[in-house]
Formats: C-alpha cells, structure tokens, sequence
C-alpha cells in the first residue's frame, strides 16, 4: 500500500473535529485514503488511529464500489467542490454492519483539496424506519383485500345502496346514509372530495387515490376511496360504485416517519435538517420581497450543570419545558428549533425593525432566568445567552448565517452587560482566534506551558501568611501569558478543563510538600474548580495523591461557585461528605455575586466564603457595597464560617475590613499572585512586605 505523508492540521480543521464530538470526522485525499480521523470516527469503527491512518475508504464501506470508481468519484467532488450527504453501510472491526450518514465538503489543506468527511451512525433510525414501512405495507395488503364498504351512488352524491363484510355496520350505514346526498351527510372538505372523485369516473370510468378525514365518535380517522362507473342500458342515468377502505394506521405510520426525520424526538420542536428547509425557504422569500429575516441562537447557560448533576431525567425535562417557554414568546408565522443539546433558534421571517427583535430577546431571556420545577423536589437554574444575525445583511447563505450568529452568541456569553449581541464583522477575527487558541490548549499541558502561581493570604489581624490561592498561568509561545478569563472558558467548552484542573491540583500538593520540606511550615491553598469539573469526573486522581502524601489535614481547599450548592444533588452532597472525612476544607468563591444560595450554606458545611473583590473596592464610594460587606461576615460568623476579602489594595480597605471582623485578606496590597520559588521566599519571611 502506498504510504500516505502525514499532514499538519490548520486551526479551521481542528476546529472541525473538536466542535461536533458526537460525529465522526475523517480526512481523505482524492484518491480516498485516510489522512487523519476523529476519535469519535475510531469510535465508530471499532478501530485504532493507527489502523485507519492511511487506509483507503473501500476497506470500511461494506457497499462500496471498486476503490477505483470511489476514487473517480472523489476526483469529481474535488473538481466541482460539490457539498453531498449520503447514506451507506459500514463494515466496523468486529464484522458488524452498521448504516451510516455522511456529509462531504471540499477543503484546502497543504495547498491541495481534499474532503472533509463527517459520518453518523444511523442505525437505529434505519431500523425503525424500516419497521414502519412493514407495518405500512402489512395495512396497506389487509385492507386492499377487503374494502370496509361499497357504496352505490348517483351523479348527485345520492346513497343508493351499500355493501359491508360486518352486519352490525352494514346496518347502522343504511340507516345513517340510504336516500341522503353526500353533502348532507359528510363535512364540506370531505364532501367536495367525494363529488369530484364521482365527477372523474363518470367521465374517465374510474377514479382512485381521493383521500377523506373524518372526525367519528372514537377518534380522527382516514379513508381511502376508489370509484368506478357501472355499465348502464342508455334509458338509465349512470350509477357509481365506491370503494372506501380504512387507511388510518397507514397515515399514523407516515406521519410517524415524517416525524422521526424532520422533528426532535424530545420537545416535539423541528429539528436541524427541517430547520435548514424553513430556514432557506424564508431566505428565498426574503429575497423577492426584498425584505430581512433574524436568526436567533440561543444556548443554555449552566445546562450542563444541572444534567451532570440532576441526572439525564430531569435534564430533558428542563430541555421540554425550556421549549414550551421559549414557543410562548414566538409567532405562528416564526420557527422555533432545537439543533441538539442545549442549542435552539428562532427564526423571525419578518421583523420590521430591529425593536420587534429586542422585545422577543428579552421576554426569552427573563423566562428562561425563572427556576425550572423538575419534579420530585428538583429545582434547575438556568440561563441564557442569544446570538443575532440578520439576512441578507450580514450573510448570504444558511451556513455563513448560522455560524454568525454563534459568533453573536459567543460574545454574548462573554459579555458582562447584555446576555445577547448582534453580528458583527469583528466577531469573525474573533472566531477564528478562539480557534487557534482552542487548538493550542490542546498541547499547552503537554508542552509545559501551564504553572501555577500563589497569591497569599494574610491573618487579617496578624498580617501573617496563613494560606494561599493557586492560580493557573498559560505561557503562550507566541502570545505570552494569557488571561485566565479568556482561556478557561475554552478549556471548559472543550473538555479540556477536567485534564488541566487533575494538573492544577497535582501541582498544588506537589509544592504544598515542598514548601513543607524547606522551610517547615504548612500553607494551606485553595483551588478554584469549575462546575463543570467538578460534576463530570467520575474520579479525581488527586484525591489519591492527597490521602498518599502524608501532608496534614486542611492543607488543601476546594474553591467552588455558589452556583453549585443550588444543584442540591446527590453528586454534589457525596463529594462534600467525601471532603470533610479526607480533612478537604470547602470555600465559595465571589460570594454575593451570583444566584442566592443562604438556604443552602448549612447543609453543606461550608468553612469559608470569599467576599467578591468588586464588594471591597466598591467600600468607600458605594454605601450598598459597604453595608454588604460587613453583612456577609456577621452572617457568616453566625454560621460558624469565616471569611476571606479578595481585591485588597490600599490600607484603608485593609483597616475597614477588620474593623468588620474579616479572618482573612487577600490582594495586591500585600502581594500578587507569585511563582511558587517566590511565593516560598516569601512565606520563609513570614509576613507580606
């Protein structure tokens, strides 16, 4: 076999494989040989990297033509840069056949194009689809064998007689129908198409395939109907005889189907690919009446955190009832969608101006902020973050407006001041660096290029260094140090976070045990963990490593978000009990900034609460901030809490704190954040200079 050079991946094609996991993304060149592959495609396959690395397409696809007549089919989509979906069959590794879908685009890579291939297992959908279509053709063969009834009619719609296999219904028809036009006994739809069925086989001697719905005492129910011409003497006026067949199980099973491919199973709402349909039928509208429509991209904040931590149950009910909210506040003219998880749009085909999108936004926005009731005394809380960009003036086709307004969405959830933002050019450039910078966390843990630096905490009356908060720091190569704001966000939307915090914690206990051995002296350090991190692993191997390392109880403590008390889960109390019997201490960063979690503080044993820096820098200009602060530590000391202000930097802060009754203090007005040979330095001295 020919062997195929190993290319490097650009940041747009790691993108592509990191932004949709649940599909399985591989690369091949024309002639169909594999130059890279997802995990999920490995997955799929039942197969290694390096079993698939430089194989040819024709050894998978259970279906496929000889591999040359694949590969002249490659070399045509390349030329053409044509987009296709399909379906087939693949062959995994341990012989099983399965059905797959899977999408082609043309890309450049290495100044050549090759094709983006992105597979779905489809399966299960195949089987069921092709269940109904038995079940279809099992009805439709019973019942053209035996009619339900015959009717004998006139020109006029008159019953004149009927025929039926089941007495009972034979005898309640003719009562119900013999002497009595068709209009007088069906309704006005269903009418009409019975008249026109006996107006076509009066002319063309026969008439098939008229559809009627009526609405009987046990339900909605349909009928097929076939009519004929009788042969008459010429003194006669002509009679017809109608067939008419139950077709009900029939329609159920084709709107089943119909709903299985073009609805989301869970909320009932359209799914993507009838989405798309709306989506560029409205576009083609908007372009004749030279008009605009809006896509709205919402996403879940905190979403995760619930399903992690509630269980998949209660997170598709939050999913359902999240739908039934946001359909209250859309038209019947606009489309609501799920696309997956936790993504939905509003399509608004015909907005006026952009008021009409604000009103929507915000009446979206304040209902998804309200608690979600679950059921059995859960409570979700959520909100969200909406996307806008407009047709025709900020994209001209589906996909560059779909993806536009991610990037609104995106901002938006960066954006301190607004839970929603239009599209704008910049985002773009904004995009495509979060790509980049996505796809170098991948290697930054591996290459070294994270440490964690200390920032101390002071005795707030002794002003000795009793502990210390780990803070991660990215050394970019090419960037410099960058921002924790700007890079976790990326790790926790990648996955990544529950790989880097293991680190974080490693590192952590790892230099607890050095200063230790240097200078003697025990500092406890908290570090911060998201929520997400916290719910999704299933194991923390540095739990291992702290019961392990002989260090002393309470040298280490777990900083989380106050967010997380309100989940109330299972999860979350088992982690909590699991800290206090291993001597893990529980602080709650920034505390007052988020969601109310007082009913909550008592029932996990909380040791500390962090007082959010923007409370003390606000002290001596904001009565409120004041007030709250000194408010939090009454309350804290009366539950048997202590508290840490963070953001410390002059003295008249530091002076005020105390007078409140603060423990601790941290801020730059004793030191910043240190790397850990500085941080020893300094906690050998004792006190902050």
């Amino acid at each position: 076999m020919e062997q195929v050079n190993r290319l490097e991946m650009d940041s747009e094609w790691n993108l592509a494989i990191l932004r949709n996991a649940s599909d399985g993304n591989h690369l091949l060149d024309c002639e169909g040989r594999i130059l890279e592959v997802s995990e999920s495609f490995c997955t799929l396959l039942g197969c290694s990297r390096e079993e698939l690395m430089g194989k040819h397409v024709s050894q998978w696809y259970a279906l496929s033509p000889h591999p040359q007549a694949m590969q002249e089919g490659m070399g045509n989509r390349l030329e053409t840069n044509d987009r296709s979906a399909y379906e087939t069959k693949c062959r995994r590794q341990d012989g099983t056949v399965i059905d797959i879908e899977v999408s082609s685009i043309q890309i450049h890579l290495g100044g050549r194009a090759v094709l983006l291939n992105s597979s779905r297992d489809v399966t299960k959908r195949k089987a069921t689809e092709r269940s109904l279509r038995q079940q279809i053709e099992l009805t439709e063969s019973v019942f053209n064998a035996i009619p339900d009834l015959m009717f004998e009619l006139d020109l006029n719609g008159t019953y004149i007689n009927l025929w039926a296999h089941d007495p009972m219904l034979l005898a309640r028809q003719k009562e119900a129908l013999l002497g009595k036009t068709v209009g007088e006994v069906l309704p006005e739809q269903a009418a009409k198409a019975v008249m026109s069925a006996l107006s076509e086989a009066n002319i063309q001697g026969k008439s098939k395939g008229q559809t009627i719905c009526l609405d009987l005492a046990h339900g909605r129910c349909w009928f097929e109907l076939s009519t004929s011409k009788m042969s008459m003497s010429q003194d006669q006026n002509p009679h017809l005889i109608m067939l008419s067949r139950e077709i009900t199980d029939r329609k159920l099973a084709e709107e089943k189907i119909q709903q299985l491919a073009y609805y989301d199973q869970l909320t009932g709402l359209p799914n993507r690919r009838l989405f798309r349909d709306r989506l560029e039928q409205d576009m083609k509208r908007v372009m004749r009446n030279k008009t605009s429509l809006a896509l709205l991209y919402i996403d879940l904040d905190k979403f995760k955190e619930v399903n992690d931590s509630l269980g998949h149950d209660k997170g598709d009910t939050l999913l359902i009832e999240v739908s039934k909210r946001i359909r209250q506040h859309v038209r019947d003219t606009d489309t609501l969608a799920r696309l997956g998880g936790d993504e939905f749009v509003i399509l608004l085909p015909a907005f006026h101006e952009t008021g009409n999108i604000n009103r929507v936004v915000q009446d979206v926005l304040q209902s998804l902020e309200k608690p979600f009731y679950l059921g059995g005394g859960s409570v979700g809380h959520i909100s969200g973050s909406i996307g806008i960009a407009l047709y025709p003036q900020d994209a001209e086709s589906v996909d560059d407006l779909l993806r536009y307004a991610d990037q609104a969405m995106y901002a938006a959830k960066n954006s301190k001041a607004s839970r929603f933002h239009y599209f704008t050019r910049s985002m773009q450039e904004a995009a495509r660096n979060r790509m980049a910078l996505t796809a170098d966390l991948r290697h930054a843990l591996e290459q070294n290029q994270f440490e964690v630096y200390f920032q101390p905490i002071v005795d707030a009356q002794s002003e000795k260094i009793v502990k210390a908060e780990a803070l991660l720091r990215w050394h970019h190569p090419v960037q410099g140090t960058i921002s924790p704001t700007l890079f976790i966000p990326l790790a926790e939307e990648s996955g990544l976070i529950l790989t880097i915090g293991e680190w974080v914690f490693e590192e952590t206990l790892r230099n607890i045990a050095k200063w230790k051995k240097r200078t003697g002296k025990i500092v406890q350090v908290s570090v911060n963990t998201s929520s997400s991190q916290f719910m999704q692993a299933e194991t923390h191997h540095w739990h291992d490593i702290y019961l392990q390392s002989g260090l002393p109880e309470h040298s280490i403590t777990v900083e989380i978000t106050e967010s997380l008390l309100l989940l109330d889960s299972d999860r979350v109390t088992n982690q909590f009990h699991f800290f206090k019997e291993h001597g893990i201490e529980l602080s709650i960063d920034d505390f007052g900034t988020g969601l109310s979690a007082l009913s909550y503080l008592h029932r996990f044993d909380v040791d500390y609460l962090k007082i959010d820096k923007s409370f003390v820098q606000n002290m001596l200009t904001d009565a409120s901030s004041t007030a709250l602060t000194q408010a939090v530590i009454i309350m804290a000391h009366k539950l048997h809490m202590k508290t840490i202000a963070e953001g410390v930097e002059t003295e008249i802060q530091r002076d005020l704190l105390k007078s409140f009754g603060c423990d601790y203090m941290q801020g730059f007005f004793y030191s910043k954040p240190l790397p850990s040979d500085a941080f020893e330095a300094l906690i050998d001295g004792g006190i902050c200079p």
